[in-house]
């Protein structure tokens, strides 16, 4: 990974605080890692490993009762973990977007697709005309492979697909054109045919510039997609490397597991 370094997270420590007596849940225990410029950084792990928990982590966005409680997050030099929400949101969607694991309960139900995009793109840029901005939400949902943009602006999430509302889930996330695209378990609740166009979509968009940490429990989605692999356990990193070293030559027994399991 000779690239520029995009992101460096260096011990994060996210726990969550149930109650006065107990002790914390570590769900995030002092893990670092660094997604290059213009790669695809995957952390892959069984689920409650703490994968998505660092992703929310990355984005200011872990609710009560979890919190940061150390670590620095780095992104293109700018210190995330010192913002505050405020700047936070001016950070999200802007230089880092996520794809989130359900697109049916991250889209809202009851509002047109049209809306909740142009919604993305003003809060960043208020002074954009309407009419540049629906120009700009037709060219995104062409380009993420989804035909009659028009038709799908008009639509409500519960008249899509699954494969579609995650198209539009990717579109949102590229509106702003981040530097850094998070894609949590991208696949997880589509077919197979889906599958293979989503990450289609991400390979090209990878290809194209993009940098991508992908979350996901699927080696042979790592296997297909990854330049760089972190295995995750109990909210620590027990193994990362190069994919082709780590599926070759695996060190810890729980990589093993991984690999032998997905056989």
């Amino acid at each position: 990974m000779n690239s520029p370094e995009l992101l460096s997270v260096k011990d994060l420590k996210t726990y969550f605080f149930t109650e006065k007596k107990s002790p914390p849940v570590k769900a995030v225990d002092g893990i670092s890692l660094e997604v290059k410029a213009g790669s695809i950084t995957t952390i892959v792990g069984e689920s409650g490993s703490g994968k998505s928990i660092t992703s929310l982590s990355i984005l200011g966005l872990v609710s009560n009762p979890g919190r940061i409680v150390s670590g620095e997050i780095i992104l293109n030099g700018k210190a995330l973990h010192k913002l505050n929400d405020r700047q936070m949101r001016k950070i999200r969607g802007k230089e880092i977007s996520m794809i989130f694991q359900d697109p049916a309960s991250a889209l809202n139900p009851i509002v047109k697709i049209k809306k909740q995009l142009l919604e993305a793109i003003f809060i960043h840029d208020k002074k954009k005309k309407k009419n540049e901005a629906l120009d700009e939400c037709r060219v995104m949902i062409e380009s993420v492979g989804l035909d009659n943009p028009d038709r799908i602006l008009e639509s409500y999430p519960f008249e899509l697909s699954g494969g579609m509302c995650q198209r539009v889930m990717i579109a949102m996330a590229l509106l702003c054109k981040p530097q850094l695209l998070i894609a949590d378990e991208p696949t997880s609740s589509l077919d197979l045919t889906i599958q293979a166009s989503v990450l289609d979509l991400l390979m090209k968009l990878k290809n194209e510039g993009m940098s991508i940490l992908l979350i996901t429990h699927d080696l042979g989605v790592v296997a297909q997609m990854s330049d760089y692999v972190y295995v995750m356990k109990h909210g620590k990193i027990v193994e990362n490397g190069d994919v082709y070293k780590v599926f070759e030559d695996p060190q810890h027994e729980y990589t093993k597991a991984l690999l032998t399991s997905n056989r």
